[in-house]
């Protein structure tokens, strides 16, 4: 997860939904892609 938005190499923006970590703490879910460069992806 990132805030910044150039480390997409896919990004699809939405508004809704929200995720819960490890800790119990939620986040708003605005978007979703993949993160990675030419070479590889994650």
């Amino acid at each position: 997860m990132t805030g910044d938005k150039s480390l997409f190499i896919d990004l699809k923006e939405v508004d809704g939904g929200k995720v819960t970590f490890g800790d119990n703490n939620k986040a708003k879910i605005c978007g979703i892609g993949s993160i990675g460069n030419n070479f590889s992806t994650l």
